[in-house]
This record gives structure tokens, sequence and C-alpha cells, in this order.
């Protein structure tokens, strides 16, 4: 049996203002850090490493995913880029959600802003939902931290009250969860995309799960640099559908989709192959990706973006992008 086609967007009459708000005292932050730090993202700032990759699509999945990239048995060159997700550069063992970017190169077709597009963005962190509900949340939540953890409990009485000792351990949940490597970590979009007339989330499985793993001492640069300096490394691409609005929601980014009604189908892989980072290749291909884009808005009208968090983002980005002259 297919997936619902009955999922819907729910866009108040105001949002996008307030939406354009938030997305400016970002891009606020961000220039105030990249006065201090250098120019940078607004989150996501510390680069892991901008590698190259394949998605080999099976073509033998479920008709419900054969849309957009993944409509047929093809394989495509990929760009990925691995980073923290603070807006600070801080040490590896400070701890962090990370963050795993693809962008798929050769596409062709029209974009979810209109006009034709030449590539395709997925971004993934190594979390299997976003953790909070919405934008007026999350993105005042960023900017104290980024302050500090003064700022940050500041933010949090404000906001809060004495619910803050709740919100502190659901943000603690988030932050401490055991990060082994980017290589061998499962990183999901968590917030949902079109497939066609479907909605979809999509996740990175490592063939090589982390519970087989330890940690290359150092950062976890030169554990990415160490694993493909002797082998590739695999992941299994996987779409997971929307089945209804009580159980795989589309407005409400904190709630995960339930697994046991929504499973998750594997439409490919993607092959990091074994690639070094620290040759005159990878350091012009670092120079131009990080100067360039991986935004979620940068999708086939086919996998437009969808809900509030993903609406949000296409101010933010935009945002972000104009202030650290993104090309």
């Amino acid at each position: 049996m297919d997936p619902a086609t009955t999922w819907r967007e729910n866009e108040t009459p105001d949002e996008a203002a307030r939406l354009e708000e938030l997305a400016r005292a970002l891009a606020t932050m961000q220039q105030g850090l990249s006065a201090k730090l250098g120019v940078g993202r607004a989150l996501h700032r510390k680069p892991q490493g901008i590698l190259t990759a394949r998605l080999d699509v099976s073509g033998s999945a479920p008709a419900w995913t054969q849309h957009g990239v993944f409509a047929t048995k093809r394989s495509f060159d990929v760009v990925c880029r691995l980073s923290n997700a603070s807006a600070l550069l801080q040490p590896d063992k400070v701890k962090d959600i990370r963050g795993f970017a693809f962008k798929i190169l050769g596409v062709e077709g029209s974009g979810a802003l209109g006009g034709p597009v030449t590539s395709q963005d997925f971004l993934c962190i190594n979390q299997e939902s976003f953790g909070v509900k919405d934008a007026g949340e999350f993105i005042p939540l960023a900017i104290a931290a980024a302050k500090g953890p003064g700022a940050l409990l500041g933010h949090l009485w404000k906001s809060q009250g004495f619910g803050m000792f709740a919100g502190l351990k659901k943000l603690g949940a988030t932050i401490n969860r055991p990060f082994k490597g980017f290589l061998v970590e499962t990183f999901s979009t968590t917030l949902p995309f079109a497939c066609g007339p479907y909605a979809a989330r999509l996740r990175l499985v490592p063939r090589v799960p982390s519970t087989s793993q330890t940690p290359v001492p150092g950062s976890f640069e030169n554990d990415v640099k160490t694993r493909l300096a002797s082998a590739d490394v695999v992941f299994d691409v996987q779409l997971q559908p929307f089945v209804d609005e009580a159980r795989t929601p589309i407005e409400d980014a904190s709630a995960p989709w339930d697994e046991a009604v929504a499973p998750w189908t594997t439409v490919g892989t993607l092959t990091l192959p074994k690639q070094s980072l620290d040759d005159d290749a990878a350091r012009a291909r670092t120079a131009q990706y990080e100067r360039g884009r991986f935004d979620p808005w940068n999708a086939l009208a086919v996998h437009r973006p969808l809900g509030h968090i993903m609406r949000a983002r296409k101010a933010a980005y935009y945002a972000s992008q104009q202030a650290r002259g993104a090309s």
C-alpha cells in the first residue's frame, strides 16, 4: 500500500514577516561572530571535511520513492560537508550536534524557488528529531547559545521560568548524545520534504555502525582523514514516508516520526571513496565549497522542503549567505 498524500502545511498569515525578523536577528549574531572569528556561517561554522562522494540510486525501491533524484537507477557525483553545529569555533570535545550536508550534482529540473536547478541539497544531523517545535523557539535559543552559558541560562529563564530545568534536561539529552565520528553515525534530515506527491524524511545509515567502532584519537576531522585514507565508506540512503499528521507531523519539528508505522525504505547508497583531505585538489574543493552554499531550498520542486522550520530556513539561510558573501 502506498503512503498517504494527505499531508498539508499550515502557514499563518503573519508567518513570513516573523521569519524575516528572526532571520535578521540570526544574521546580526553571525556578523558579530564573524568580526571576531573570521567570516563564517551563522551555524555549522566549523567544517570537519569537504568530501567527494557518489550517490547510486537503486531504481528498484517502491514506486512512491521514485521521484526527483530517486526516480530511476542512476549515479550522481556528490559533494559532502561535515560540520559541528555550533555558531562558535569550539574544540570537538565540547558536546554539540553534528551535521552531514550533501550536494547532489548533475541534477536537472525545476527548482523549489523557481527557475531551473543543477544540484539538490540535503542537510542532515545526528538526531532523530529537530529538538524544538518552531523557529520562534529555535533561533533565539541559538543566538543565546552563541553568547555563552550565562546568556543561554538567562534566555531559558526569561522564556520558560521554572520550566527552564526541563528545557535544560531536554537540551542536554540532545547535545550530549554520544558521537563516535562522522563516518560511523546515522544522520537524518529530521525535517520533511516532498517526494513527488508524497512527503518524506531522509537518513544516511553507515554500513559499518558506530557500535562496532572506536574513535581515532584527536579531532573528528582527523578521524575522517584516517578512515578515508585506507578504505571507502558506504551509507545506505533511506526514505521514511508521511503516514498521518498524528504520527508523522509536518509542522511540529520536535516530534519524531514513528518508525513502527512509517518504516524506512532503502533507495540507494552514498559512497565516500578512499581519498585525501590534504592534497591540492582537496584544498581547492574546500575553499570552493566553504565559500558556497548548502541549503535545503537548493532543491528540485518535487523535493520542496516542508513545514515551519523548513520555511524558516528559507529566510535564515538566505540572510546568512548574504552576510558572509556566499558564492
